[in-house]
């Protein structure tokens, strides 16, 4: 016959082994920090595909003119883009 101080022990031993591992089942109480892509550039963009450091070069020299600020982005890519090659 069992005692109750065994199935004290027993229940002691069985909590103490299954504790870790019911902690690791409970959800994080924080998730801190960025949770997502980090946003798009423009030379990101510009090199989806591919790019040279010369069509960087281009298209950031295209954009730090203030002759161009009124030009679309698209026409100054394909500017960047055709001069790059």
């Amino acid at each position: 016959m069992v005692s109750r101080r065994q199935v004290a022990a027993l229940v002691g031993i069985l909590l103490a082994v299954t504790a870790p591992f019911v902690q690791a089942q409970l959800p994080a109480q924080k998730f801190l920090g960025m949770w997502s892509d980090p946003p798009n550039t423009i030379a990101a963009d510009f090199c989806r595909a591919w790019c040279t450091d010369t069509g960087i070069d281009r298209l950031n020299a295209l954009l730090d003119d203030t002759s161009n600020d009124a030009r679309p982005l698209e026409q100054l890519r394909t500017d960047a883009s055709n001069l790059s090659t």
